[in-house]
C-alpha cells in the first residue's frame, strides 16, 4: 500500500503485505517488491539424479514461478531440505548415495523438515513404490514420464493453492 497517511494499522487491517509511505524512497520501493516478490514464490526441492529429468520438470516449473533447488542424489536432498526451506519436495525414489525412501524418511524424522509435503516421482509405477513411498512419509505419489498438469494439482492441492 501506498499512502500519504502514516497508519500501518488501518493499512494491515486491509489486508496489505507491505506499508510506505510518501515520499517514497525509490531504493527501499525496490527492495520491498523484490522481497514481497520472492515471498510470494513457492520453493520446490527438486530431488532427482537424471539431468534430462530434473532440466524438464525444472525449466517447467520455474515457467509456473516457482522457485526450484535441485539436489542429485538422496544427501543432497536431506540437507537441502534443511538449508534451503523448501515449501514442497519433489522425491526420485531411485537415486544414489541414499534412495529416495530413506531420505524421504530421514526429512520426516527431522523436527525442522518433518512438515514440508513430499511427492514421490518414480518410474516404476508398476511396482509397489506408491506403497512404499507412502509409508516411508511421502504425502504423494506420482508416476514418470510426468503428466505435467496431474503432477502441478498434486503441487497446487499440497501447497493449498487455487489453479
Amino acid at each position: 500500500m501506498l499512502t500519504i497517511v502514516d497508519n500501518k494499522n488501518l493499512g494491515y487491517a486491509l489486508g496489505v503485505s507491505n506499508y510506505l509511505t510518501k515520499p517514497i524512497d525509490r531504493k527501499r520501493l525496490i527492495e520491498e517488491h523484490a522481497t514481497s516478490w520472492r515471498k510470494s514464490m513457492a520453493r520446490i526441492l527438486l530431488v532427482e539424479d537424471d539431468e534430462l529429468s530434473r532440466d524438464m520438470l525444472s525449466r517447467r516449473l520455474k515457467r509456473k514461478d516457482f522457485e526450484v533447488v535441485v539436489a542429485v542424489d538422496g544427501q543432497q536432498g536431506i540437507d537441502m531440505a534443511s538449508s534451503e526451506e523448501p515449501d514442497l519436495i519433489l522425491m526420485d525414489l531411485r537415486l544414489p548415495v541414499i534412495d529416495g525412501w530413506e531420505a524421504t524418511k530421514a526429512i520426516k524424522a527431522n523436527e525442522a523438515t518433518k512438515n514440508i509435503p513430499i511427492i514421490a516421482v518414480s518410474a516404476h509405477a508398476a511396482t509397489d513404490d506408491r506403497g512404499k513411498a507412502l509409508e516411508a512419509g511421502c504425502d504423494e505419489y506420482d508416476s514418470k514420464p510426468v503428466d505435467f498438469p496431474r503432477l502441478l494439482g498434486k503441487i497446487q492441492a499440497l501447497l493449498g493453492e487455487s489453479s
